[in-house]
């Protein structure tokens, strides 16, 4: 046993070295496997059980990120909705679906998700954007639309959906590849402007106050406390956060190895003064979303 484990740390060691001479820190390599699965996981479960995708699509879409990911193991759980993966045997995780919510990597000890309620909203007859009914498309732009999606997917683009919308009106939409209008597709970054949109509303009732701090507990008795929520939807809230995606660098990790994105950030000490740099910055999105009002 003691030998084995002599041996798997000089692996280890020479592993490192190499990446380090290849121009990669050694944080790239301890932190690859761990990135690599909860990717896989997370990204394989929301494509399976919240899309609807096959789990070859699903899988064929994950490859566009890595070809390391091809390495994975994979294992689906048709009746329990979970996806578990690891790399040659290394960082196991398991991404379950929890129903009206989405899907997220399970993490030990780590069981709020479970308990989360949301608020189903009931369909409506009424126009878009107000209801789910959407008139007529205006057959010009709908022929340029499929025109549009079919060259980007014969082109490998896997373009999924294109929309168009003029004055609150829904002009033309087009699908491809397995999706249509009530497929529930990934957002990414989508999801800021939206966030924006909603803490601007809560504004406008009267509940939120955007030049106030956002009042998180681990910020009151540091430099972080001057931090207003306006600084930080400008993304000027002077956090030590790197929007880069390596294995080892704070996106990545915020995303796919820790078990609370907000948690993550809201422990980044400060770079800046507030308001004196922008920043982009997935972590501040992260931090807005745990405003409570």
């Amino acid at each position: 046993m003691k030998k084995l484990l002599l041996i798997l740390l000089m692996v280890l060691g020479l592993a490192l070295g190499l990446a380090s001479f290849s121009g990669f820190p050694p944080s790239y390599l301890i932190s690859a496997p761990g990135v690599a699965t909860g990717i896989d996981s997370k990204l394989l479960c929301s494509a399976r059980y919240v899309s609807g995708f096959s789990q070859q699509q699903a899988f064929d879409d994950l490859l566009q990120y890595s070809g390391i990911l091809r390495e994975l193991t994979v294992e689906y759980d048709e009746n329990q909705k979970t996806v578990t993966t690891s790399l040659f045997g290394l960082s196991e995780k398991t991404a379950n679906y929890l129903p009206g919510i989405g899907c997220a990597i399970d993490y030990d000890g780590y069981t709020q998700r479970a308990s989360l309620q949301t608020i189903q909203v009931a369909s409506s007859e009424q126009a878009w954007p107000a209801g789910d009914t959407v008139f007529a498309s205006h057959a010009k732009i709908d022929s340029l639309l499929q025109e549009q999606l079919s060259t980007d997917n014969s082109l490998g683009l896997n373009t999924r959906a294109l929309l168009v919308v003029q004055d609150g009106n829904v002009l033309a939409e087009a699908y491809g590849q397995g999706a249509d209008a009530h497929t529930p597709l990934l957002g990414w970054s989508m999801a800021k402007s939206l966030n924006s949109i909603m803490l601007a509303n809560l504004e406008f009732q009267g509940r939120l106050n955007l030049n106030e701090t956002p009042g998180f507990a681990a910020w009151e008795s540091d430099e972080r406390s001057k931090i207003r929520i306006s600084d930080m939807l400008t993304m000027a809230d002077g956090l030590a956060f790197s929007e880069e995606y390596n294995p080892g660098d704070d996106a990545t990790a915020m995303l796919f190895t820790e078990p609370s994105s907000s948690e993550y950030v809201s422990g980044k000490a400060a770079l800046h003064s507030p308001g004196s740099r922008f920043n982009y910055s997935s972590g501040t999105a992260n931090l807005l979303s745990w405003l409570y009002v």
